[in-house]
């Protein structure tokens, strides 16, 4: 049996015959009971005597829109971060891609086209030497590894701020 609701109950005269007479037969069994009691009508009174006041004309009208103005603001935001590093990766893929088509020196005019992959055969058997020079250049090398030092930090970062945003949007709905 819960004391405590079965003697708020009785403060509000809210119990049937049965529990007010189990009631009754508690109190006299146990002082505890008629003390919590007494503290329970005291506190009774003493909210009953609280005056309450009424909420200004509008009030939860303006609640309810600084709440839709406020949600309106976090959708709004934009992660500059994110689109940044897209940016960065979709020029560097495209440099890659135009560096690549220009060495390759696809055939211009209306002469036989060859397949690509004959087209980097015959590249790589002719230019050799320098691809050979180009990587064992350190000052090519090290710019390399920084390059994809860059990448793999920013593809971390990246998906980092992706964590968070979808944190905030789950802590606002």
């Amino acid at each position: 049996m819960n004391n405590d609701d079965l003697l708020n109950r009785y403060l509000d005269n809210e119990l049937g015959i049965d529990e007010l007479q189990t009631i009754k037969n508690e109190i006299e069994k146990d002082g505890k009971i008629l003390a919590r009691l007494k503290a329970l009508r005291a506190v009774d009174n003493s909210l009953r005597q609280i005056k309450s006041e009424n909420a200004p004309a509008g009030f939860t009208e303006r609640v309810m829109k600084a709440i839709a103005d406020s949600s309106i603001k976090v959708k709004s935001k934009v992660s500059y971060f994110f689109l940044s590093m897209i940016s960065i990766l979709a020029v560097g893929i495209i440099s890659i891609f135009v560096l690549s088509v220009r060495i390759l020196g696809i055939q211009e005019g209306g002469g036989e086209s060859k397949p690509l992959p004959q087209y980097i055969k015959e590249y790589f058997g002719k230019n050799s030497g320098i691809w050979e020079s180009i990587l064992k250049n350190n000052t090519v090398m090290l710019i390399g590894s920084m390059a994809a030092l860059l990448l793999l930090l920013s593809l971390y970062f990246t998906i980092e701020a992706h964590k968070n945003f979808k944190n905030r949007l789950n802590n606002i709905s």
